[in-house]
């Protein structure tokens, strides 16, 4: 049996991260249109949690996961 690619689980653990990130924008701008309920507060951390996480996790990650193969 063939040994499995980490570079792979790396690769798909960034892209979950990043629809993780797009969904809690998502569902932050739907609270924020009263479309969901919810608190105002809530929709505001969901969506600037979400749209800092979409652009600085990835990179975060893969710059921690470089410095562990070096």
């Amino acid at each position: 049996m063939a040994e499995r690619d980490p570079a792979m689980g790396r690769y798909m653990a960034l892209h979950l991260v990043r629809l993780a990130c797009i969904f809690a924008v998502m569902l932050g701008l739907l609270i924020q249109e009263n479309r969901i309920e919810g608190p105002m507060l809530l929709g505001v951390v969901l969506l600037i949690g979400g749209a800092a996480g979409f652009f600085f996790l990835p990179h975060t990650l893969a710059k921690r996961w470089k410095s562990r193969d070096e």
